[in-house]
């Protein structure tokens, strides 16, 4: 009897733990289905986006429905969305990192290496461009193109994403309800995705609900070098927030090896310029630029103040150190300091660095980083 009962509770120890290890496996194939979580009623989406304005390429506003928002959340942290199930958009835009990645370059469906870092993808509400290179100006076309890349997600023949979804059966319902209809189509998962991405919105930072006194004093010596050296002339004023979907040479090479939107366009104008990224949620969005090369704020700010790269392209506001003049810069105008490459330096002093790193370490959203109805429903 005692023998039995050892015997049964060691099967039962180990069906267990077979059943634990199989719960933490992805799903390797359509017929192994882990149904996302999610409420009775879908969250709201809506509130706080009816003061934004987005609109398509035919100049047609685009509204949030919180149940093509919900749907959109779904297909967003879905790995049935890359052709062998391996990674979902929100494998290399994480919410943790305000939808970036913390890896210098993303990881795709076979674990080929993308060229370039994931940016953060929260308040594209109002951009007029994407990608780094600016090469997509429709969020619904945008949408698909890493589901379609050979080396992100694989699906590079989307009407196979069709099928392939129409056989998951929690999608009838989902589609159903955000569109009147059990079909799956590359027009629903493209609104979907695209209502769910307008949605994140980052709009919580202290700073934005009280202004400068949320600011400890460190903080507010770092928003007067910022504002001293005209940082906004790039990145937007506070009220923007801190965006701007314009894009910029900042000097990082002489030969780029990369050439940003020179990569997609013919004109030698184009060489080296990338869109300007959000300056929110800077804490968690490491590492930094187009290429992830600087680890660290630090190592950015050394950059604007003294390893700017004379390049044809550079932006004017570099070259420029009077601020009076439309350019940044410090008080020494008359006969700023030079780097190596020739350029001039800002100056600033090892306090008045650290200073600006604190200042825009402090324009975190945690709300952004926690809120549950961004969050991924198959993590449960």
């Amino acid at each position: 009897m005692k023998t039995n009962t050892i015997k049964w509770a060691s099967l039962f120890a180990s069906a267990l733990l077979l059943a634990v290890a199989c719960k933490r496996e992805a799903p390797k194939n359509e017929e192994s289905f882990k149904a996302p979580l999610l409420a009775q009623s879908a969250f709201d989406y809506e509130s706080g986006t009816t003061h934004v304005f987005f609109f398509d390429r035919q100049g047609n506003r685009i509204t949030i429905n919180n149940d093509v928002a919900a749907l959109g959340r779904v297909l967003f942290y879905e790995k049935f969305m890359s052709v062998n199930n391996a990674v979902s958009c929100g494998s290399c835009h994480k919410q943790e990192n305000a939808f970036a990645d913390p890896n210098r370059f993303s990881a795709g469906f076979a674990a080929g290496l993308g060229t370039r870092n994931a940016p953060p993808i929260f308040n594209l509400a109002g951009s007029g461009n994407f990608f780094w290179d600016s090469r997509a100006n429709d969020l619904r076309e945008m949408v698909l193109m890493p589901i379609r890349h050979n080396v992100e997600m694989g699906m590079e023949k989307i009407e196979m994403l069709e099928t392939k979804l129409n056989k998951v059966p929690y999608y009838a319902e989902l589609f159903n309800k955000a569109f009147g209809s059990s079909q799956v189509t590359t027009k629903g998962i493209s609104e979907a995705l695209t209502q769910f991405i307008l949605s994140i919105r980052s709009e919580n930072t202290l700073f934005e609900k009280i202004g400068i006194d949320a600011l400890n004093a460190q903080e507010k010596q770092g928003f007067e070098v910022f504002s001293g050296l005209h940082c906004q002339t790039c990145h937007g004023p506070a009220t923007a927030p801190y965006y701007n979907s314009a894009s910029f040479n900042i000097g990082l090479e002489k030969n780029y090896t990369d050439k940003g939107m020179g990569e997609r366009v013919s004109f030698p104008e184009a060489e080296g310029l990338f869109k300007a990224p959000p300056l929110r949620n800077l804490a968690v969005t490491a590492p930094y630029m187009h290429d992830g090369r600087f680890a660290t704020l630090e190592e950015v700010v050394d950059h604007y103040n003294s390893g700017v790269v004379d390049h044809a392209n550079v932006s004017p506001q570099l070259r420029i150190v009077d601020p009076n003049s439309g350019g940044w810069g410090n008080n020494n105008t008359s006969s700023p300091k030079l780097n190596q490459f020739g350029m001039p330096t800002l100056e600033l002093t090892p306090d008045e660095k650290a200073d600006l790193v604190a200042f825009l370490k402090a324009l975190k959203d945690n709300k952004l980083l926690t809120d549950s109805k961004y969050s991924d429903p198959f993590n449960y």
